[in-house]
């Protein structure tokens, strides 16, 4: 039976009866999948990167007319859009960044192991080394730790995967998988 709530794009196959006198049907049913727009989410390690208090000063700053609350709400909806577009400019991806900087300071180890007395090598593979402990410590660990609201992460956990399987079951709690109308 179908109603106007069907929101199920379906599909129904009648197969063959074989030798039985019943006609057995294979019923598909796929949810519809709706895009709905990512909350902003407002992450505390921005604030340590160099130029976000001067890309938040000059969105601020700029002229808004009306009355204060509305002057407030047009001013934070422009810098949501400013603050969306640099993270994904600064940060993008911050797994991508680890994966692309790991990729790197391997390339360089095995450009070392090859050839050991170049100076420069070992300079920048010093670099690199310490750009990725950099990101793993700051940048993945206080997303991650704002991400999962835990408390018992204060300055402690080091990234264990016992950490990362808590910050998905949490995801996976906070997930709606479907739902029942009365």
């Amino acid at each position: 039976m179908l109603n106007c709530y069907w929101e199920y794009s379906s599909s129904v196959e009648f197969l063959a009866t074989e030798v039985s006198d019943h006609c057995p049907a294979f019923i598909q049913l796929k949810p519809e999948v709706r895009s709905v727009p990512k909350p902003f989410r407002f992450f505390n390690f921005w604030t340590k990167h160099e130029g976000f208090l001067k890309i938040v000063e000059n969105r601020w700053d700029e002229c808004v007319m009306g009355n204060h609350m509305n002057v407030l709400h047009i001013k934070l909806k422009r810098l949501k859009r400013v603050l969306k577009d640099f993270n994904m400019e600064m940060f993008g991806s911050l797994l991508c960044l680890v994966s692309k900087k790991k990729k790197e300071l391997a390339a360089v180890q095995d450009s070392v192991l090859k050839d050991p007395q170049n100076n420069d090598l070992v300079i920048l593979e010093s670099k690199l080394s310490k750009e990725l402990q950099n990101l793993l410590e700051a940048d993945q660990k206080s997303f991650y730790r704002q991400k999962a609201r835990v408390t018992w992460i204060h300055e402690g956990d080091q990234n264990t995967s016992f950490f990362h399987k808590t910050v998905n079951a949490k995801k996976n709690m906070n997930t709606i998988h479907s739902f029942i109308s009365s």
